[in-house]
């Protein structure tokens, strides 16, 4: 595994990593990717869009999941945060 990471598709024995690369590959190989180079920057807006709101507020919900009485200290980036992010990626798919 390259990077040392977990998630690795095999093709061909070629292990290929990383999350976002698998599903690119995955959305070329069945034709998901978009019919133009246009759809497909709107397809990949979305994606990345999806991608940092995984990275901010996964960790804060995996935290909230294990220890409930950590909710307090977290709270308040997810009432200030969350919402914006939601409206971002909202516009995204009600543009497209």
């Amino acid at each position: 595994m390259s990077l040392g990471q977990m998630r690795v598709l095999e093709i061909d024995d070629v292990k290929l990593p990383q999350s976002m690369t698998i599903a690119r590959f995955l959305a070329h190989q069945f034709h998901l990717a978009g019919k133009n180079n246009l759809e497909q920057a709107k397809i990949e807006a979305v994606a990345d869009t999806t991608t940092d709101l995984l990275n901010k507020f996964g960790p804060i919900i995996c935290q909230i999941l294990n220890d409930k009485r950590k909710i307090f200290k977290s709270t308040k980036s997810l009432e200030n945060d969350l919402p914006d992010g939601l409206h971002i990626a909202s516009s995204f798919i009600s543009q497209y």
